[in-house]
């Protein structure tokens, strides 16, 4: 299919409202991307909102992800001089850190170094000002940061999931570690369980599989 057969398709499913909403600003990959990012926060925006009391907190735990992920977008994009509309159609608002919380932040940030201080008062900022000249290790520290976070407050069920899911980012870094030939430091916290990759896969392929058994985890 081609990117317009495919935004077609996508106007008769779930994406009809962001595909209408963006089209007339932005076409092919850039419309189906932006489209799909923006219906993920709408759908777990969602699912916060009617998620009963005795799980919202759960869920709120799990969905930082996307601020770990929007902070890193953020900053990436301010050193990179990307322009601030650029930025917010990178953005999956669907953590504490909302949308607004962003347009905010980027119009008050002219420079790189503002944007840090934009984070000042959120819990990443303390990670973020002490690597702030590495910005690849900084990446890492948030996600260290938001996995030790998750698996010190996380019930037993999330909890499981998470170690899970620790362990395929773990397996996935290794595999590229060796290829690149490049020193690896794990995630602390994965599960037990053993996974081995189809040996004759791509990484691409083995990122598909590893996504598999993790949906499928998530399904239990």
């Amino acid at each position: 299919m081609s990117f317009p057969e495919i935004a077609r398709f996508m106007q008769e499913t779930e994406y009809k409202k962001e595909i209408s909403e963006l089209a007339p600003f932005y076409e092919e990959s850039n419309l189906i991307e932006y489209s799909l990012n923006r219906n993920v926060e709408n759908l777990y925006n969602k699912i916060f909102a009617f998620s009963i009391n005795a799980s919202q907190e759960q869920v709120k735990l799990y969905l930082k992800k996307f601020d770990v992920l929007n902070v890193k977008t953020f900053l990436r994009g301010k050193h990179s001089l990307k322009s601030n509309e650029m930025i917010l159609l990178e953005l999956v608002c669907a953590g504490e850190l909302g949308r607004r919380f962003f347009e905010r932040a980027l119009e008050n940030a002219t420079d790189y170094k503002k944007a840090i201080l934009e984070l000042k008062g959120t819990e990443y900022f303390s990670v973020v000002e002490k690597f702030k000249d590495d910005l690849p290790r900084m990446e890492d520290e948030l996600d260290k940061h938001y996995y030790k976070t998750l698996l010190e407050k996380a019930e037993t069920e999330l909890e499981n999931f998470v170690r899970d899911e620790i362990k395929t980012k773990n397996i996935l870094n290794k595999a590229r570690a060796k290829k690149s030939e490049v020193k690896l430091e794990l995630i602390e916290g994965e599960a037990d369980a053993k996974i081995v990759l189809p040996q004759k896969h791509t990484d691409l392929e083995n990122r598909v599989f590893l996504k598999k058994y993790l949906l499928s985890r998530g399904n239990k």
